[in-house]
């Protein structure tokens, strides 16, 4: 009968039974496979006994790349690397919170992630959020209360990315960026008086800002140009969104902010969607999916409306209706009329012109980009030809969608 100390002391002694497979192993010895893998584990760790990994450097020093004289006693133990880097040793389990390697001279190193990183970090994201709360003014909107009609309106500002800089000579600010949303915004919302909608949604994010991070990159580290510093411009887009928002009381009882995840800027678009519940949250007028995500789902009346980026559902298109299906289930079966709203023109499979396609239970649109400026990439992959798009739509609350109109900018 092995135990996980037999089958770990069998593997030790037989070097050339370590390189077989798990289910090989398990196999020949008639145990659990989950056993050999947590007594591989353990040797590989160095689990049961840390200090054999210091006898066999000091007895055999059998490293072939060292480049040094160095040897295990040599090293910093863990208790002297934590304190180095100013953790408590006693706080950190060795199981668990450390990676142990070696460096080309044959050095021993530590990589240490202590259990309660994620705890600390949840700490700092409550006081941040409970900072912007406290600090960002109250707004005092009052929309005119009158009858509406059984309609949702929907304004689709995809992939601004109002604050990149142009590559290849054009001469757009900010300040002219942030103008041209605010006319085509107006021009949407002419469009949505005649329909008299009671409701309002209003996809934030989906790569507003062209970077995620004071090092002006975006969420994967891609370097990015940029038309001001991250502050004034972050500052900039928040009060513009802001003055989308009021404006839109003007024709409707309600907006619903639907924050999306670009893959440019999904950590602003968080703190952004933060700023605007504390601005807003007293307002009765606004309303607000409670965090940023890859994908939305709302329902009004007979429609289930998605809303992704688009970086991440391109290559899946054919599998949205499911996703859709299993991620918003219990909306899926009292709707009778479903729609996929992406954008995403840096995808380089990425068509630059609207499209749809017709999938066993919903549509799929993939959104036009209302970007004005342009990087030599953009120019390589003819994204800086065609027009530029606010969609609007119009859903009845049972008829599903009743009116899209493109308002070019």
């Amino acid at each position: 009968m092995y135990t996980l100390q037999s089958v770990k002391e069998f593997l030790e002694s037989k070097p050339g039974y370590k390189k077989k497979g798990i289910k090989w192993v398990a196999n020949h010895l008639g145990v659990e496979p989950s056993l050999v893998a947590e007594a591989k584990g353990a040797i590989r760790a160095n689990r049961s006994d840390y200090s054999s990994y210091d006898k066999m450097e000091n007895e055999t020093n059998g490293h072939t790349n060292r480049v040094g004289k160095y040897t295990a006693a040599e090293d910093q133990s863990l208790e002297e690397y934590c304190i180095s880097v100013g953790l408590d040793p006693d706080k950190i389990d060795p199981y668990n919170d450390v990676k142990y390697w070696t460096d080309s001279a044959g050095r021993r190193r530590y990589s240490i992630v202590p259990k309660d990183v994620l705890e600390r970090e949840e700490e700092f994201k409550n006081s941040l959020l409970k900072i912007i709360k406290d600090v960002t003014p109250k707004a005092d909107i009052k929309p005119a209360r009158v009858d509406r009609s059984n309609s949702a309106g929907l304004i689709n500002l995809y992939d601004a990315h109002f604050d990149k800089i142009s590559d290849i000579g054009e001469s757009y600010t900010l300040e002219d960026n942030c103008n041209i949303i605010r006319e085509g915004f107006s021009k949407s919302l002419a469009r949505l008086s005649n329909w008299n909608p009671e409701v309002i949604l209003l996809p934030i994010g989906n790569d507003f800002f062209n970077a995620n991070d004071y090092n002006n990159t975006t969420k994967a580290g891609t370097p990015q140009g940029v038309l001001a510093h991250w502050k004034k411009s972050f500052k900039v887009g928040t009060q513009l969104i802001r003055e989308l928002i009021e404006s839109a009381s003007a024709v409707t009882n309600k907006v619903v902010i639907v924050p999306i995840e670009g893959n440019h800027d999904e950590d602003k678009i968080f703190y952004l969607n933060e700023i605007l519940k504390a601005a807003y949250e007293d307002s009765g007028f606004v309303e607000f999916e409670e965090e940023s995500a890859p994908r939305h789902y709302i329902k009004y009346g007979s429609n289930l409306l998605g809303f992704g980026h688009g970086k991440w559902e391109k290559k899946r298109v054919k599998e949205l209706p499911q996703y859709m299906a299993e991620e918003a289930v219990e909306y899926w079966s009292s709707t009778k009329h479903r729609e996929f709203f992406l954008g995403d023109i840096h995808h380089k499979h990425e068509e630059r012109f609207l499209r749809s396609k017709d999938y066993k239970g919903c549509t799929v649109t993939f959104l036009r980009d209302i970007a004005m400026n342009h990087s030599t990439w953009d120019r390589q992959n003819g994204y800086h030809m065609g027009p530029k798009s606010i969609e609007v739509h119009v859903f009845d609350h049972e008829l599903g969608r009743v009116a899209n109109y493109p308002i070019h900018l």
